[in-house]
């Protein structure tokens, strides 16, 4: 994931009370693909992820894997659905050596706004049933494609699908999968033009024809010149789609915004107005925790302190900050919602992964009527360093929410990553949580 200002848009909806407009949340992009999606040095995903930030801000690339090994190390966001080796129909099941769940669940996952795909790399290197075979039930390879394609329309018509010929093969491919690759990109335009004449949200762009100015060091793989020219096919791509898309899901957070990355204490000043949570401070009235079943006591989530962690292994509980409002009767103005990952506790323990949690307000007028602000993620960014992180979702110069008197913290089991080769990792532990805001201006 990557640094967001806010939880989500409420786009066409009426705002429940209080509630101010939450801006747009970044742009969720799954990338699907095999190693030439996965890249090094972030491949063509790099590239284009600038692009996007350049011309209508920040995305948020989404995905089960995460290159954050072999990507640049300045690179904000390693998530993508690339998957090296894989043929279609396994980009499409799940079912290969990465070990993956169906496409529906992943997207279900991620819920992403557009999917850009680039596959079929592997079904003609591996000349695997490229016409079929009637006998055993078998597909062609422009078969598996459009299953790929019509199970994500299937699983929901408002994603923006951006379907890619496929890059040329040269020297030292053999002239086999020269031809397989140029006779599976000569079907590819059919395919896509017969899902936009049923109305279906797919479009088709032109890898392969620019890409024979740059041939592939390895006769596969593009070399970093030819990622920038992949970058710009999918960007441009992307602009012909129109108007921003929508994510689907107007409720989730995209992303944290992540502010620092460090091992033992933060350069950042944890608080930068009042924390409206901390325990004994003139706003905080209780706090109720249901469901927790870890080891440490969760009083340590909002006693201002840095140095105790939660073990939050079950990921499955809430709680509930209630405000005090004797001297604020028309509660507090919410601007930042802070929390922090926990370290390992010992040099044995493993914080590989991260952790996500919902957040829920409701206002003074209706103290038990609980509005969902968005939900988050913290994401483990650097696995050899066993980093903790800090995470903030804010607005610019406006609340998240207005006249509040709870704040509700669900703990939820995050959607699996895979980091590296085969690491996936186990929910991480918090160390603080924080909400900052200010006494309402409104009068009651």
């Amino acid at each position: 994931m990557l640094r967001a200002l806010a939880a989500a848009a409420i786009l066409g909806l009426s705002l429940p009370l209080h509630a101010q407009p939450i801006r747009s949340a970044p742009l969720r992009i799954m990338p699907i693909g095999d190693s030439i999606t996965e890249g090094s040095d972030g491949g063509y995903r790099y590239p284009l992820f600038k692009k996007i930030t350049a011309s209508i801000g920040m995305p948020n690339f989404v995905g089960r894997r995460n290159g954050h090994l072999s990507d640049p190390v300045d690179m904000p966001d390693h998530d993508h659905e690339g998957y090296s080796a894989y043929r279609i129909d396994e980009i499409t099941s799940g079912e290969g050596f990465w070990g993956a769940p169906p496409i529906e669940v992943r997207l279900k996952d991620w819920d992403p706004a557009v999917v850009t795909i680039h596959a079929g790399t592997n079904d003609a290197q591996q000349h695997y049933y490229f016409w079929g075979d009637d006998a055993i039930g078998m597909p062609n390879v422009i078969q598996r494609l459009d299953d790929l394609v019509s199970r994500i329309v299937a699983y929901n018509p408002a994603i923006h699908i951006i379907v890619s010929t496929i890059i040329p093969a040269n020297a030292p491919a053999s002239d086999r999968t020269i031809s397989y690759v140029e006779r599976l990109n000569a079907r590819i335009p059919e395919l896509v033009a017969r899902h936009k004449a049923a109305g279906h949200r797919v479009s088709l762009v032109d890898c392969y024809t620019p890409m024979l100015a740059y041939p592939n060091p390895d006769g596969i793989h593009p070399s970093a010149e030819g990622a920038q020219v992949m970058a710009e096919v999918f960007f441009k791509g992307l602009k012909a789609i129109g108007a921003v898309p929508v994510n689907p899901d107007p409720g989730r957070d995209d992303g944290l915004h992540q502010v620092d990355n460090y091992s033992t204490v933060s350069s950042t000043p944890w608080s930068l107005v009042p924390n409206l949570l901390r325990a004994k401070s003139a706003t905080f009235e209780s706090a109720q925790t249901t469901g927790y079943a870890g080891k440490h006591p969760t009083t340590v989530l909002n006693d201002g302190k840095l140095d105790v962690v939660t073990n939050d292994k079950d990921a499955l509980s809430t709680t509930t900050f209630t405000l005090a409002t004797s001297a604020h009767t028309s509660g507090y103005d919410v601007f930042e919602i802070r929390s922090m990952a926990g370290m390992p506790m010992a040099a044995n323990e493993d914080d590989r992964s991260h952790q996500a949690y919902e957040v829920w307000w409701a206002g003074v007028d209706a103290p038990d009527n609980f509005q969902r602000l968005g939900d988050f993620h913290h994401i483990m960014v650097n696995r050899d360093e066993r980093a903790s992180q800090i995470l903030i979702s804010r607005l610019d110069g406006q609340p998240l929410a207005r006249q509040v008197k709870k704040i509700q913290f669900r703990f939820i089991e995050p959607p699996l990553r895979q980091y590296g080769f085969f690491g996936i990792g186990s929910p991480v532990r918090y160390r603080e949580i924080e909400a900052l805001g200010v006494p309402s201006a409104v009068a009651r």
